[in-house]
């Protein structure tokens, strides 16, 4: 069940509404460019929720996983609960809007430089 829609806003100043479904969420086949988030609701009188960037990607296909084993590991560890989804089906767009994204909203995943461990870790088990 969709939880809602956040807007985000890329360093070129253009928005994208994504919609914000629970991380377990099966999705079908479809092209977009997702976050996975830890999504915290603030108490109050409009119950505002944030989100932690936790990882920001596109695929072709939603209904993959959105990591390798060792990052899906990693989003549980580290408390990721949310995946916004923006949809599009051109690959050179969602590269563009990754791109746009990037620079205004840092990953926590990119941040602790946990990319070159996950891939190392991948290797290892396969």
């Amino acid at each position: 069940m969709r939880i809602g829609t956040v807007v985000f806003s890329g360093k070129s100043g253009e928005k994208y509404r994504f919609e914000t479904w629970p991380l377990s969420t099966k999705f079908k086949a479809s092209a977009a460019v997702y976050f996975v988030t830890k999504r915290e609701v603030t108490p109050g009188v409009f119950n505002r929720a944030g989100h932690e960037h936790m990882y920001l990607a596109h695929t072709s296909d939603l209904s993959a996983p959105l990591g390798t084993a060792a990052q899906l590991a990693w989003f549980e560890k580290n408390g990721a609960n949310c995946v916004c989804i923006y949809s599009e089906e051109s690959e050179a767009r969602r590269a563009a809007i990754q791109q746009d994204l990037e620079t205004e909203y840092p990953t926590t995943f990119a941040e602790r430089n946990d990319w070159r461990n996950l891939i190392q870790k991948d290797k290892d088990v396969g």
